[in-house]
């Protein structure tokens, strides 16, 4: 796992109407620019998995989820593909842990730089994922091949199956 090219940690600006989101892959410390959406997911299992353990200890403040304009605090959001549709944010949810595996949508009113305190992975790492659209991330502090290095298991007992045998 040296320091090639494709496992370096890495992150990308995507600017959609004049709103930034910041994508970050494999960092060990994300940081997160005040006033911009940003998708991450720990690469380590937290030593406390509670919003409380993972954002509000980086100084990141209270969990804001009734402000039109954020001056202070932060919003989190995870997509549910099981929840039902709402009027306001359909199958975004305000998450009570953060878990390994699972990506998440932070917005902070100041800028931030989030460290997820923890454990790195040395083995297999299970998620659950339904039907539709699903939020997940590299769960290890290293780059992943999708092609090679992921399986799908379908069913309880199923067969694990690479991505494209999977479909």
């Amino acid at each position: 796992f040296g320091n090639t090219a494709e496992n370096r940690p890495s992150s990308v600006t995507v600017t959609i109407d004049d709103t930034n989101t910041v994508f970050t892959a494999h960092s060990d410390s994300i940081n997160v620019s005040a006033t911009t959406w940003t998708l991450f997911g720990p690469n380590k299992n937290p030593t406390t998995a509670t919003r409380a353990g993972v954002i509000e200890d980086d100084g990141f403040g209270s969990l804001d989820t009734t402000s039109t304009t954020l001056t202070s605090g932060y919003r989190l959001f995870r997509w549910d593909p099981t929840a039902a549709d709402d009027t306001s944010y359909q199958r975004y949810i305000v998450p009570t842990t953060i878990d390994t595996g699972r990506s998440y949508w932070i917005y902070s009113a100041a800028a931030k730089t989030l460290d997820v305190d923890g454990t790195v992975l040395t083995d297999t790492l299970s998620i659950q994922i339904s039907p539709g659209w699903n939020m997940v991330s590299n769960p290890f502090p290293y780059f992943i091949d999708f092609d090679s290095d992921i399986q799908f298991q379908v069913g309880a007992a199923g067969t694990k199956k690479s991505p494209q045998l999977a479909q």
